[in-house]
């Protein structure tokens, strides 16, 4: 597929939805075949430092709802949940606060030993610095998941559109 049929799927140009999704469909039989991963998610915590309008873990949230961190112990318990049902993906995922990159920097090397090195440790945590991802790379994290939720500024910062 050449970069401008790419373009036109995206904008709608040249297909309808039922079309997009028909062809995205083929698209991953032919890598995945009739595969599923399964993913032992642990939610790490519901705080936030940013106030995105359609997150329900914004900051604002917080004033209403109870709020959650979870220690370096508790994640590499959740961790052991999963390999107890066979599970050997982890996403460790929350809300974006500076805490939790020294909490999963810990986490990471205990959940590697758990599962004797045969784990994929999946990260969600929101914008870090630079040298906050070399941190967790570096600790063992097997990828980042860096979510573009909104181009819309306004939305981004919390503001009313």
């Amino acid at each position: 597929m050449t970069k401008r049929e790419l373009v036109d799927l995206l904008t709608g140009r040249e297909m309808r939805d039922e079309d997009l999704f028909a062809f995205a469909r083929g698209i991953r039989a032919t890598i995945f075949h009739d595969h599923i991963a399964v993913r032992g998610v642990v939610e790490l915590t519901n705080r936030c430092r940013v106030n995105c309008m359609f997150c329900p873990m914004r900051r604002d949230n917080m004033l209403e709802n109870s709020t959650y961190i979870l220690d370096q112990e508790a994640v590499v318990m959740k961790a052991h949940e999963a390999r107890a049902v066979g599970i050997n993906v982890v996403l460790i995922q929350g809300g974006e606060i500076p805490q939790t990159t020294d909490i999963i920097e810990r986490a990471i090397p205990e959940i590697i030993e758990l599962f004797h090195g045969r784990v994929e440790v999946l990260l969600n945590l929101g914008n870090k610095s630079r040298r906050e991802y070399e941190r967790l790379k570096k600790a063992g994290a097997y990828s980042y998941i860096l979510k573009h939720e909104t181009a819309n500024a306004a939305l981004y910062e919390g503001n009313e559109v």
